[in-house]
């Protein structure tokens, strides 16, 4: 595709390309909106491939001014990537070479891969698309696409069905994956295995510091627990009021050099 996985529209429409959080909501929106009327001019959907161009070199670090994608992907922030298709996605090819191996599975781990390992889970994608047997509806008709069944199964998203009888049904929709994106976190992975901090011979909730923004956090108060640490996940969990967005979480622990 022209665009080959660039963000739009091209520097030279004087919109900006990425919506972020300096700008009023109103604001926002008109610019979401209208960088989402991308059109229909292309003969095939690369799905798939067209997110891995959008996330890869060389976009990915090209400024804006060059029509490159540089600050679309903040280190500390979730990766969620939501499909639209009416397509199956085959003709999605790994840069576009028919030799390469182009499975889902591939795509996912390069997804995963965009953050560090501790925050892997935090990549999901969605997709509205035609689904496992295809779909009709008095807004349109899409054949069945597995490949995107596929990749939201495999990294924690939603499938939906694209074909709606009513503006109402995609307005729910919309709102449903946009929840399930902007849900606030519950686990924070810890980026090194937590040791013995203070040396009574566990790992528990007495080794860490958790501060929510500039405040220490207790693990309990007045008998409830507010977090715990879960040493499967290697995690510090919110068992209730969970941090809110925007809010910064800075865990202190001593890491254990043995593993």
């Amino acid at each position: 595709q022209p665009e080959d996985g660039r963000l739009v529209p091209h520097p030279s429409v004087g919109r900006p390309r990425i919506v972020d959080d300096e700008m009023q909501v109103g604001d926002m929106q008109f610019i979401l909106a209208d960088n989402l009327r991308v059109g229909a001019c292309a003969d095939g959907e690369l799905l798939l491939e067209a997110a891995r161009r959008a996330l890869a070199m060389p976009w990915i670090l090209t400024d804006a001014a060059s029509g490159g994608n540089r600050g679309f992907m903040r280190p500390d922030a979730k990766l969620a990537i939501v499909g639209v298709t009416v397509s199956n996605d085959e003709v999605s090819q790994w840069k576009g070479a028919a030799a390469e191996d182009a499975s889902v599975e591939r795509y996912a781990t390069f997804f995963r891969n965009r953050k560090p390992s501790w925050m892997s889970d935090a990549v999901q994608f969605h997709v509205f698309s035609g689904g496992e047997d295809g779909c009709d509806g008095a807004l349109g008709s899409a054949p069945q696409c597995d490949r995107c069944v596929e990749a939201a199964n495999r990294m924690g998203g939603l499938s939906l069905p694209i074909c709606r009888d009513s503006q109402n049904e995609w307005e729910a929709d919309l709102a449903t994956v946009a929840s399930a994106i902007f849900q606030r976190d519950a686990a924070f992975p810890l980026r090194a295995q937590a040791g013995d901090r203070n040396g009574n011979g566990s790992v528990d909730e007495a080794d860490f510091e958790v501060m929510v923004d500039d405040r220490v956090v207790a693990p309990s108060t007045g008998g409830s627990q507010r977090w715990r640490y879960d040493a499967l996940s290697n995690s510090i969990v919110f068992v209730q009021n969970p941090p809110r967005l925007g809010e910064t979480v800075t865990i202190t622990y001593t890491a254990d050099c043995a593993n």
